[in-house]
């Protein structure tokens, strides 16, 4: 082979190629494109000049060219900061979006079953003697229900309340592995505690306080465990009904939107948290606590309902870009 003449022929590619690593920060799409083909074309003038050549330099300059061509094309990633802003656009609050009616069913059957449990504890003797003792009773309702929110300095019970209602999340995320089997079970315990505790307020007279001290944070943290409670729910259903998608296809896209969900929820179990440990106990008036607890609950659920169905709109699913079909298993 003439190295004369294959360099003489081949030098416009690899400065242009040379030209395009230099600069590939600030790359155009084309240009992207262009990027990947002379990597190619010029991989193949190294694989050459190996074979046919013992020009030592030659070959360590199209090596080094190459190597730097390859690291730009498969190191090219989306900053951190557009997939941070891509997630809390797109990806969470479609997800929650699509699994509205999920989230609106799982909310209606968990107060159905808190208001009529409540209801018979309240009004029945022999139920509230079953629960605790009549001095037990009097104890929790003028002094242990309120003073569990004040009891520990706010900072110290913000991450309190937020590792344990991430928990209660996480159960309802974990349970989406056992095909969401276990997920009504967790709510009707659930709403069976709210019902205890509402029911014995309410026997003693003292259901305005109850609400006022549950109501403020309540309101986000119970809409956070609704909707986990959904998506893990969404997630068993897609095994028995996959729609027109393979099973494996659709349980790999469901079970990449309740990871979504799952990280999403830690930012508002975080703010539900903040509310719980710096609004209910203090000092403010009854109706502006309530207030704000309504506020954040608005804020969350407008947000959700303006990105989500925006992302709809646009064909979002809320899965990765590019997603595979199937969920990695190592």
């Amino acid at each position: 082979m003439d190295i004369d003449a294959f360099v003489t022929a081949h030098r416009p590619v690899w400065d242009r190629l040379e030209h395009l690593v230099r600069r590939r920060s600030s790359l155009t799409g084309a240009e992207v494109d262009e990027l990947v083909d002379l990597y190619q074309r010029v991989s193949t003038h190294l694989s050459i000049v190996r074979s046919a050549s013992t020009d030592a330099l030659l070959a360590g300059r199209l090596s080094a060219l190459v190597a730097r061509a390859r690291s730009a094309v498969t190191g090219a990633h989306t900053p951190a900061w557009r997939e941070l802003t891509r997630f809390f656009t797109v990806s969470f609050p479609v997800v929650a979006y699509r699994a509205r009616w999920w989230w609106l069913s799982t909310a209606v059957a968990f107060f159905a079953v808190s208001w009529i449990a409540g209801a018979w504890v309240a009004g029945n003797p022999e139920v509230q003697r079953a629960i605790a003792s009549p001095q037990e009773i009097t104890q929790l309702v003028e002094h242990d229900f309120a003073d569990y929110y004040s009891e520990n300095p706010a900072a110290s019970f913000a991450g309190h309340v937020w590792v344990n209602n991430a928990w209660v999340a996480a159960l309802m995320i974990i349970s989406a592995i056992l095909v969401g089997l276990p997920i009504p079970y967790l709510i009707l315990q659930n709403a069976l505690n709210v019902a205890v505790s509402g029911g014995l307020m309410a026997s003693r007279g003292k259901l305005d306080i109850f609400f006022g001290l549950i109501t403020p944070h309540g309101l986000l943290e119970l809409t956070a465990v609704f909707l986990a409670a959904a998506v893990g729910m969404r997630l068993g259903w897609t095994v028995i009904d996959p729609g027109p998608r393979r099973r494996v296809e659709a349980l790999a896209e469901q079970g990449r939107a309740v990871m979504s969900v799952a990280l999403g929820l830690v930012v508002v179990l975080f703010v539900s948290g903040l509310i719980e440990a710096f609004v209910t106990p203090s000092g403010l008036p009854t109706p502006v606590r309530i207030g704000i607890g309504v506020l954040a609950e608005v804020a969350f659920l407008g947000y959700i309902v303006v990105f989500g169905r925006r992302a709809v709109q646009q064909r979002e699913t809320g899965d990765i870009e590019h997603a595979p079909d199937v969920a990695p298993s190592a």
